[in-house]
């Protein structure tokens, strides 16, 4: 009988530790957070720099630069100038904010220093602000509000030796299909390759004989194959 009563003593003690132990844990579990799960602290500054130091600088650094953007390249990329030189930029509409940018206007850009598939260097803006002037976010337009790239007049000979990234205008003619969006385009110095697509041919239709105006960035494939990604077309008459 009294070693019925110890075991049911010590079965006693045991359940009260283990619901003990098991109440701390809940409380430790529930206990509300008392910091946040996010971060709170100062966002990224870059140093403020020329485009000529931009164009030295670190891959992935910040930097800050104040100049005017001066045209529109392609979707979301235009070129940034100030007094020591011009630098492609990249900028989203969620950096824009609904404002309107015209090349008259002074911005500062927080950016990150990047390079893309072909060793083209440019800087992907983080923000935007105007300088000097009031923010007409939501009122004024959206976007840059300025001119498209005008590409010098160039042949297929001093295509062919352009800097990467540049653009150039060129009249000759189209004279094959090559594959999808590729076709060889020819003038009296020479052939290259230009990718074309639906966008730009606007349901125009261009034979051998149709003598065309080119308005392309000169670009590189990754096999280093060096081609004209056409921006504009127009049928010269």
């Amino acid at each position: 009988m009294k070693k019925i009563l110890v075991v049911c003593l010590l079965c006693g003690l045991l359940s009260t530790f283990s619901y003990s132990l098991i109440s701390a844990s809940s409380t430790v579990a529930t206990a509300p957070s008392a910091t946040s799960n996010q971060f709170a602290g100062p966002e990224a500054a870059g140093q403020v720099s020329t485009v000529q130091e931009a164009n030295t600088a670190r891959l992935g650094s910040y930097v800050t630069v104040v100049g005017n953007i001066v045209d529109h390249l392609r979707e979301d990329y235009y070129t940034f100038r100030d007094e020591t030189g011009e630098i492609r930029v990249e900028i989203t509409n969620r950096v824009w904010q609904n404002r309107a940018v015209t090349p008259d206007t002074q911005v500062q850009l927080l950016a990150e220093v990047d390079r893309n598939l072909v060793g083209i260097r440019y800087l992907w803006v983080k923000s935007l602000e105007m300088v000097g002037t009031a923010s007409t976010a939501g009122s004024t337009g959206s976007g840059f509000v300025g001119p498209e790239a005008a590409g010098q007049v160039s042949t297929v000979q001093e295509a062919n030796t352009a800097r990467l990234g540049s653009y150039v205008t060129v009249v000759g003619n189209i004279v094959d299909h090559l594959r999808e969006d590729y076709y060889t385009f020819r003038d009296e110095t020479g052939e290259i390759r230009v990718e074309i697509t639906n966008r730009v041919w606007r349901n125009r239709t261009v034979t051998p004989d149709t003598r065309v105006r080119l308005l392309a960035e000169v670009d590189r494939n990754l096999a280093g194959i060096r081609y004209l990604w056409v921006k504009s077309l127009e049928i010269v008459e």
